[in-house]
């Protein structure tokens, strides 16, 4: 679950920052601060205002609770700042449209700046970089023009403006007060530049929120930067200060001293070549040791290496077996629930209980990887094969994002793969749709988590008073504080006598597991299926650049607190289902008759 950020991982590759002058070596860390600049503003004096519901768009907006009804189909943007083009520029759309086919912004010259097409009715949503070739236009004009295609003009007719607007984000980075840099190697503490605080600004969706809480702590992006230090050195003194502090010690088991020593060994050995392989090796080290979905390096190098498998297993009966073969030269070597024995000659039993084996399946395009394993009624056997540059996956093992369907009479099914603000927009948009049926299943297997005020929202479209959202045990103070969310944000809701029956796996994690918990707390009539209990690894999720934007830690050890289910961790053990459903056979799991999933729609 990340903490608050604003554009991530689009806005972090325009921001460069001069490397420390310093004659020694000088590690500091910041965190990312943003501007935020209005260009141009939907021009709005000749629309009638009336009451309607705009859930945010990304954490620098606000929702809305009016728009304008817009007849004539056209309308104006009016440039507001002439001289604020610095770092980077959005277009940002929120509209309600009922058959009507897009967007086009013209220049005074009726030159075409931007056209997006809608693809449905509902709300339409987006969020679009403004190239350099629209940018250096934006200086000149004074307005831009907006118009409106419509799809069916015979037919009914809608359209409501929540914005329409052209913002600037300039970026920068200010000394970090975050505890991983009060100690060595780190000398923000010695810096000559004081680190100031201030209070942190609440989100308006909170009803209750600790009033002692820095906005410092909680910038989700963090950068270190250094001199006259290697990379791997870099890498070494960073990963080192974070398990030194890292929160979930106790809940994980973990003895942080011995895993500091095996991490020191890495480096000492120098058992790689490169930058890459160094990464690989201490992701693997960290899934092995750690096992924190919060707590890996993300880098360039994942499309260097390219790691692929033609195989695919899953837990069945408590066995790793193969549930999918994406080469047909290995079909004869392979059978669908085969179980997996080995990999590498390292047994699949010395791996985490929970881990995504998958991802220890995969190696590089060459690699020759040999596998051991054990066909039904039969003794385990080796099997080899070589890495191909790709492999095409089946689309029954691709569940894309936000998928909606009707099953039947009484059962509407959603699919929410990860909650970011693109869920608030879809899910609204489809909601009388869903409340014609009495039982909605929303599928959250493989659903990592997302956006922590995301899912906020998202729930008080399902409880209609506020909540309790989650506990936020502080660390500095050791007090635990109720974050409360307010209910009935929006006017649409889902409907007050339907049945939520929620579907769950071992990926489902962090923000989705909070889902689970306060549907199951707080909505009447709502069930849990699934197969085991999910991840167990609730935390806020921070961005740690090093010198540049090629290599970052995602963490949980720099958060101000630990988030609690009812004053109590889920770390490392997660929820368990009302129903555990058993899956007997390869063919029982969700790419193929989704026992889940059917136990659903019998309920």
């Amino acid at each position: 679950m990340r903490a608050i950020r604003i554009f991530n991982s689009i806005l972090i590759i325009i921001l460069t920052i001069a490397p420390c002058q310093a004659n020694f070596a000088q590690t500091l860390g910041y965190y990312q601060t943003q501007k935020i600049d209005t260009l141009y503003s939907f021009s709005k004096p000749t629309f009638n205002r009336e009451p309607f519901y705009f859930p945010p768009i990304a954490e620098f907006t606000a929702s809305l609770t009016s728009g304008y009804k817009v007849k004539s189909y056209s309308c104006q943007l009016n440039h507001l700042k002439i001289d604020s083009l610095r770092d980077y520029c959005l277009l940002v759309v929120r509209l309600y449209s009922k058959n009507i086919q897009n967007i086009i912004l013209t220049a005074n010259d009726n030159k075409i700046l931007k056209r997006i097409d809608f693809n449905s009715d509902g709300y339409q949503y987006f969020m679009i970089e403004i190239d350099s070739s629209v940018r250096t236009q934006l200086n000149k004009l004074t307005k831009i023009n907006a118009s409106f295609s419509v799809r069916k003009p015979s037919t009914d007719i809608k359209l409501v403006i929540g914005d329409i607007s052209i913002v600037n984000i300039s970026l920068g980075l200010q000394l970090s007060p975050n505890k991983v840099f009060v100690t060595a190697p780190f000398a923000n503490m010695n810096s000559k530049n004081k680190i100031q605080t201030s209070k942190l600004a609440i989100n308006p969706i909170y009803a209750s929120f600790p009033d002692n809480q820095i906005k410092e702590d909680w910038r989700g992006v963090l950068w270190i930067k250094s001199s006259n230090i290697s990379n791997s050195q870099l890498l070494s003194e960073a990963l080192t200060s974070l398990i030194n502090i890292y929160p979930f010690a106790k809940e994980r088991h973990l003895n942080l001293q011995t895993i500091k020593f095996q991490l020191r060994d890495i480096f000492q050995k120098r058992l790689y070549s490169n930058i890459c392989e160094l990464i690989d090796t201490l992701n693997t080290f960290l899934s092995l040791k750690i096992h924190d979905p919060h707590f890996y390096i993300k880098s360039d190098c994942e499309k260097a290496l390219n790691k692929q498998t033609p195989i695919y297993a899953y837990k069945v009966n408590g066995k790793l077996v193969i549930a999918a073969i994406l080469d047909t030269s290995l079909d004869k070597k392979v059978k669908l629930g085969d179980e997996l024995v080995s990999i590498q000659n390292t047994p699949v039993s010395k791996l985490p209980d929970n881990a995504n084996i998958n991802e220890y399946i995969k190696f590089s395009p060459g690699t020759l990887v040999g596998l051991t394993v054990k066909p039904k009624d039969s003794s385990v056997k080796q099997i080899t094969y070589t890495v191909r540059q790709n492999y095409k996956k089946p689309s029954n093992f691709n569940i894309s994002n936000l998928k909606f369907k009707l099953l039947n009479d009484s059962t509407a099914y959603y699919k929410i793969n990860r909650l970011s603000a693109s869920l608030l927009a879809d899910f609204l948009s489809k909601l009388d749709t869903i409340n014609t049926r009495k039982k909605l299943v929303l599928d959250l297997r493989s659903n990592g988590g997302g956006e922590i005020a995301v899912g906020a929202e998202f729930l008080s479209y399902f409880i209609q008073k506020d909540f309790n959202y989650y506990d936020l045990k502080d660390y500095k103070t050791s007090k635990i504080y109720p974050i409360l969310v307010k209910g009935h944000i929006s006017s649409q809701i889902y409907r007050d006598d339907g049945q939520l029956v929620l579907l769950v796996d071992e990926s489902t994690a962090c923000a989705s597991e909070l889902l689970v918990f306060d549907l199951k707390r707080f909505h009447k009539n709502t069930v849990v299926l699934g197969k085991c209990n999910t991840r167990g690894a609730l935390a806020l999720e921070y961005l740690l650049y090093l010198n540049s934007k090629t290599t970052c830690i995602r963490t949980d050890c720099v958060a101000p607190g630990a988030m609690l289910l009812q004053g109590k961790s889920i770390e490392d053990v997660g929820i368990k289902p009302d129903h555990l459903i058993k899956i007997e056979n390869v063919f029982d799991l969700q790419p193929y008759k989704d026992k889940v999933l059917r136990a659903a729609i019998e309920l």
